[in-house]
């Protein structure tokens, strides 16, 4: 067969605020790389016993906006390499294999597929959570896989049973005894930022589950009905309510999922109740601000706390970030517990992993909990047991052309469900 193009979505320049999608990334059809070589044969370009991948589907998510940064400023995932494609979650078909476990015709799924047409994924990588190979379940998307069915969802399930769970599960919890008198409260409240979310969605959805009323907060009339159909109790648009006054009257709340950081986490920790959990998995209030002020509030695996202190610290505040916070002192006296949670962590770590320092514990938990998450969660989205919804930019919107808009999107809450760029047809 005669070579193909191979075009790949570029990392070109760092952006100051919100990414730029005709600076920040642009399409290339003239840069190649070791991983999405360019042109391309299809038949006879050197695997060394790795696997071809055409790409299908792309997930556009909020913790990409992260990594266009300095590769001198440390985080918990890599800075993408400025003049090479930009990766992240994607679903692929394996078009060619020379490794013994994938074989031609399969799905994947990856946290590092390039954003190209075909990819070659290191052989180093050829296992979960880098490259998982998956049967579809009937009836739902392929693309659902970088949704409710992959990074988003997998998020949700792992972290809601790790840090919340359920009576019986008391045994595996960080602090049992902690988990044994939360769990002892009747008539629980949940609160949910960026409730529409991929993330969010999911978390309403196993609060419901465990009997919890739910506020779920969103920016705009048709997330808040979304919210709504995903089974919250109480919804509010945060750009025109006061989230404190709302917390007020609807709390105090037992759990507090965190999407959003800023002013929206002082207000839940100011109307916790007695032995909360705040769970932080996002910060997206603070993901786009002035050129290196960023990136303060993803420092580290554990940057919950640390982006606290930073807002009220004189040498670190900037106007860019959120006012100092009104209510840490209610850490103290309402014994709060708060997490801060990257699904990463929780994937069958590497030995030398940063998660390796939690206990071994909760780590053999969380991986079961992963690997259980892929056998129970897609049939649950297939029978429509869980609901999910999706904002799929279709082939008609241009493929890989529509990436650097989809990012944007996600930045701005543009997105109403799982922002997802179609790549190619599944073929």
């Amino acid at each position: 067969m005669a070579p193909v193009q191979n075009p790949q979505v570029i990392f070109n320049e760092i952006p100051s605020g919100y990414p730029d999608p005709n600076r920040t990334t642009i399409l290339s059809t003239n840069t190649s790389s070791p991983t999405s070589p360019n042109p391309i044969d299809l038949d006879s370009t050197p695997l060394n016993g790795s696997i071809l991948v055409k790409v299908l589907y792309l997930s556009a998510d909020p913790y990409m906006r992260g990594k266009m940064r300095p590769k001198e400023v440390e985080s918990y995932s890599p800075a993408y390499d400025l003049g090479k494609p930009i990766y992240g979650y994607g679903v692929g078909k394996v078009v060619r294999s020379e490794h013994k476990d994938f074989a031609k015709g399969e799905y994947v799924t990856s946290l590092i597929m390039d954003h190209a047409h075909y990819w070659i994924p290191p052989t180093s990588a050829l296992a979960p959570p880098s490259v998982r190979k998956f049967t579809p379940e009937s009836g739902l998307p392929l693309s659902v896989y970088v949704g409710s069915a992959g990074m988003p969802g997998r998020t949700a399930y792992v972290a809601w049973n790790t840090y919340i769970g359920s009576p019986e599960s008391s045994s595996t919890s960080p602090s049992r005894a902690a988990h044994e008198i939360f769990h002892r409260k009747p008539n629980q409240v949940a609160f949910v930022s960026a409730g529409a979310g991929p993330v969010g969605s999911f978390v309403i959805q196993l609060a419901k589950r465990a009997g919890m009323k739910v506020i779920a907060s969103a920016g705009s009339e048709d997330k808040l009905k979304l919210c709504k159909e995903m089974g919250a109790d109480v919804v509010f648009n945060y750009k025109k309510e006061d989230t404190n006054e709302v917390l007020k009257k609807e709390g105090p709340i037992d759990v507090y999922w965190d999407n959003v950081g800023g002013p929206t986490l002082d207000a839940a920790i100011g109307n916790a109740a007695l032995h909360a959990r705040v769970i932080v998995c996002g910060f997206i209030s603070e993901y786009n601000g002035a050129q290196g002020q960023e990136y303060k509030v993803c420092s580290s695996p554990s940057f919950v706390l640390m982006s606290l202190l930073l807002f009220s610290s004189p040498t670190h505040f900037s106007p860019s970030l959120s006012p100092t916070p009104q209510n840490l002192i209610s850490i103290l006296t309402q014994r709060i517990q708060i997490y801060g949670f990257l699904v990463f962590d929780h994937e069958n770590p590497a030995p030398d992993a940063p998660s390796r320092q939690l206990p071994p514990s909760v780590i053999d938990r969380s991986t079961a909990l992963s690997d259980e998450f892929d056998t129970v969660v897609p049939k649950w989205l297939a029978k429509g047991e869980m609901k999910f919804k999706e904002d799929v930019d279709g082939l008609e919107k241009g493929g890989l052309k529509r990436v650097g808009e989809a990012l944007l999107e996600v930045q701005k809450g543009g997105n109403l469900g799982k922002k997802v760029v179609q790549v190619a047809k599944d073929d």
